[in-house]
């Protein structure tokens, strides 16, 4: 692994970045500074991401940093924009869209998740072709499964 800089793991402004990196789409939730917890804007840059690997052959999504892959929304934004139900459905649905973007890609969505693994994180592994994880049973956890969650279907039974 790769060690990266104290100033990409703690970047301003938190993102979801998507590279092309030859034949290789490498999409990375980057809010390390809060285990890679969604803001708002984060899941409105995921179909941004996408498009930029759309060209690829393969796509690994990870979280950025050592502690998580995605630790869910970040719910101090909450109280600002999901205090109704208006604005919870509006919130809803620029997750979905991110989610929907992931699946629409024509090519293979690897979810290489490390960590923590729930709430919209765990959308957007389950929006992937392709979950690994070296332990399973501590990585996705989604005790209280919210509106947003998407129910997939996932086979296989962990290596551990």
């Amino acid at each position: 692994m790769r060690l990266l800089s104290a100033r990409r793991l703690f970047s301003a402004r938190p993102r979801v970045a998507g590279v092309l990196d030859g034949r290789v789409g490498r999409l990375t939730i980057e809010n390390a500074g809060k285990r890679n917890a969604m803001t708002l804007q984060m899941y409105s840059d995921v179909p941004r991401a996408v498009a930029a690997v759309a060209s690829a052959r393969v796509s690994i999504l990870r979280g950025l940093g050592p502690e998580a892959f995605g630790a869910g929304s970040d719910i101090a934004e909450f109280p600002g924009l999901r205090t109704g139900a208006r604005q919870a459905a509006a919130y809803s649905r620029v997750e979905r869209a991110a989610s929907e973007s992931l699946r629409a890609l024509p090519h293979p969505v690897l979810a290489a998740v490390h960590g923590p693994c729930i709430g919209g994180g765990l959308n957007l592994a389950l929006a992937a072709d392709l979950r690994g994880s070296q332990c399973l049973r501590r990585s996705f956890l989604d005790a209280r499964r919210g509106p947003a969650c998407r129910t997939t279907r996932v086979e296989g039974q962990p290596a551990a």
